[in-house]
């Protein structure tokens, strides 16, 4: 439609132009009122739509300015055309319905173009609020799944807490720091034995009913509860463990990797924990206690990783770990064998750390300053770390 007004604007230019030398002074401020009357009636019509829905106010936005238009179109031709004979005066109503119409048309469009984007665009909000509702109700209902009384159902929330961290990767460090939460909570592996696998399984046939007795529902006694929460913690750290692995065991990319997570173990009791070959951000085990063999071989810490005040009750494996930033250990105590073998630190400090058993440091990389002060070794000390102790005691002589 403006093609087409154009056209007919342009076929016209000549006489247009040819008149517009004999406009007068008078007709020159007619058109430049007219303009101020339209910029008015625009500003006008600007303020009282305001309070209106969008689409009246829209309506009269496009209106008033098209009408406006059109007298302007029709005052103008008016001012520069000799409109003394008849059908010069309908050429000229019909050019100013002619614009009047084009740009109606283009108003049109717009509207109907700025209807289908805000129909798409709530469309769009309500499905995103959809999936928004449906994900904080089914992290809800997981997380109190976590506090149940009942083994099976906390076992159920962690898996349901697992699949919807697969599924939004916007939610999976919330879901990492829930897991997390769950395991800094007080907790005292079973004794007697229960602490393995097999523990559940003596503890599970102990309490079975005999073939042909009536089921009886009972409730758990301190120990079967003991070792159903040992299950649950291990269930807790394999699922941190199998999705901070970057691959597969086979030496393919793990599908399930959550790269770029946090982990905050502060003050958590952590029962075999196998972390080996695992790749996180920051790492935080400060006054942590590992019972049994803490597995961190191959481990890559892109962030600063805190181990400070730890106790490693069994073996404790850093071999071919890589801390691509600071690294502390102070205080730490190994009571059993510690590895840390062709492990690559960048600036690590072990001031306090106490080595019961064997300290193996074979092939070890300090790329930055690494820290002894004060560490104590009850068998020989690493050939490789002797002479950053030995400048920690000149350091500390120099004192």
């Amino acid at each position: 439609m403006l093609l087409v007004v154009a056209l007919f604007l342009k076929a016209r230019w000549s006489r247009i132009a040819e008149e517009l030398a004999h406009v007068s002074v008078a007709g020159w401020c007619a058109i430049a009122g007219s303009a101020l009357v339209i910029g008015a009636l625009v500003r006008l019509v600007w303020v009282w739509t305001r309070g209106m829905t969008w689409t009246r106010a829209a309506g009269l936005v496009i209106v008033v300015p098209i009408a406006a238009l059109t007298a302007l179109t029709l005052v103008l031709l008016y001012a520069t055309v000799d409109t003394s004979q008849p059908l010069v005066r309908i050429e000229v109503i019909k050019t100013a319905l002619a614009v009047g119409a084009g740009a109606g048309a283009v108003g049109a469009l717009l509207l109907a173009g700025r209807r289908q984007w805000t129909s798409e665009l709530a469309d769009r909000h309500a499905v995103h609020d959809a999936a928004e509702r449906r994900i904080t109700e089914l992290y809800v209902k997981a997380a109190d799944q976590l506090g149940s009384d009942k083994a099976p159902v906390r076992l159920a929330g962690l898996y349901a807490l697992e699949r919807l961290a697969q599924d939004n990767a916007g939610q999976r460090q919330t879901i990492v720091n829930l897991l997390c939460a769950y395991l800094r909570m007080p907790y005292g592996p079973p004794s007697g034995g229960h602490s393995h696998r097999n523990g559940l399984h003596r503890t599970l046939l102990a309490v079975r009913p005999r073939r042909h007795a009536p089921a009886v529902v009972t409730a758990p006694t301190a120990v079967e509860s003991a070792v159903q929460e040992h299950e649950v913690r291990l269930a807790a750290q394999r699922l941190l463990a199998d999705h901070a692995r970057p691959h597969a065991p086979s030496g393919q990319p793990n599908d399930g990797f959550w790269a770029d997570v946090d982990l905050d173990l502060t003050g958590a009791a952590l029962v075999a924990f196998d972390f080996a070959y695992c790749s996180v951000r920051t790492a935080t085990f400060s006054n942590a206690q590992f019972t049994g063999k803490a597995n961190f071989k191959g481990v890559q810490f892109s962030g600063i990783a805190k181990f400070d005040e730890v106790r490693f009750i069994g073996a404790a494996d850093f071999s071919n770990s890589q801390f691509a930033d600071v690294a502390w250990f102070a205080g730490a105590e190994f009571a059993a064998d510690a590895r840390f073998r062709e492990a690559r630190f960048t600036s690590v400090g072990f001031s306090g750390a106490k080595f019961v058993a064997d300290a193996v440091f074979k092939g070890i990389v300090f790329s930055g300053t690494a820290g002894f002060s004060e560490a104590q070794f009850a068998r020989s000390v690493p050939n490789e770390i002797m002479e950053y102790l030995s400048s920690d005691l000149e350091h500390g002589e120099d004192d």
